[in-house]
């Protein structure tokens, strides 16, 4: 008797790919193939592009980066991406190295009003974020990452953006806390994405810095937050007095372990509120409950 291996196909997989149909055959060659292999084994999926790129797709947000007409070019160890629709590049050497698709592809931040104000942007990874505020209009944005090896990555972005950057993008190697001190983190680390800063007992030393201190140091009057800190946002936020946080003039929080308490604090400080529906992740046999917090100051 034949021994049939038996596929389970993914439904929101299959959906997209009737979706996208068309940008796969006029991206790829060989599109036939490579949405057979797409659907029978899932990512990572290797293609090669009409332009004879060859290129290792290891998630779906990265191949939809591609496929929406974005420009990837071939560097020594890495691509330099070109966003169409901002005019924005960014270097892309990992599948973990930032957000792409949900910064660019879904508009994750449109949620904020940042044209013609100043941003705080805690979490800023690579720099996807950053770049997206100054691409939709931003005053100037103070970017803050902890690790040193996404910091460094963080930089090289915003030099490659140097025409929208230049007196507009501050870069701070720091990590959010309630006080201001050091914190040692591992300089090996290069995937950082769902990683919180965690203090060791060794490593490269590098700064903790707390909202007051960043209002002040840049002298910012009613500045935009957002906050995507793995899990800090409750220790900040929770603790923070409501004179800083009224400071602010709309907030953005991802939250991870649910957000009554965040939405409770931001509440009572004077901000109207909305959440998007939580998605429950499995990380390290922990349930995660992810999602999105937006705060507007009601009295402004």
């Amino acid at each position: 008797m034949p021994d049939y291996k038996i596929i389970k196909l993914d439904k929101n997989l299959i959906l997209r790919l009737f979706e996208y149909s068309f940008s796969i055959i006029r991206c790829f060659k060989r599109p036939i193939v490579l949405i057979f292999r797409m659907i029978h084994n899932g990512f990572p999926l290797k293609a090669v592009t009409r332009d004879n790129l060859d290129i290792v797709f290891h998630k779906w947000s990265t191949f939809y980066i591609y496929i929406k007409g974005n420009k990837w070019r071939k560097m020594d160890n890495y691509y330099e991406i070109h966003l169409k629709k901002s005019g924005l590049s960014i270097n892309y050497r990992d599948i973990l190295e930032g957000d792409l698709w949900s910064v660019f592809g879904r508009d994750e931040y449109s949620y904020l009003d940042v044209a013609n104000k100043d941003v705080i942007d805690i979490g800023a990874n690579v720099g996807d974020s950053s770049l997206y505020f100054l691409s939709k209009g931003a005053n100037k944005v103070i970017a803050v990452e902890p690790f040193p090896s996404t910091f460094g990555k963080l930089q090289d972005n915003v030099l490659l953006n140097q025409e929208l950057t230049e007196n507009a993008v501050y870069c701070i190697n720091a990590a959010l806390d309630c006080d201001s001190g050091t914190i040692n983190l591992d300089p090996r680390i290069n995937d950082t994405i769902g990683l919180k800063a965690t203090h060791l007992k060794s490593g490269n030393e590098v700064n903790t810095i707390n909202l007051e201190w960043i209002l002040d140091s840049f002298d910012l009057e009613s500045p935009v937050l957002k906050i995507d800190c793995e899990g800090c946002e409750y220790e900040v936020i929770l603790n923070a007095s409501q004179s800083h946080l009224s400071r602010f003039s709309q907030i953005q929080i991802e939250y991870h372990m649910g957000y009554k308490p965040l939405l409770d604090k931001l509440t009572l400080s004077g901000f109207g509120t909305m959440v998007t529906k939580p998605v429950l992740v499995s990380k390290d046999k922990n349930v995660l409950e992810l999602g999105q917090l937006i705060a507007n100051r009601i009295n402004q």
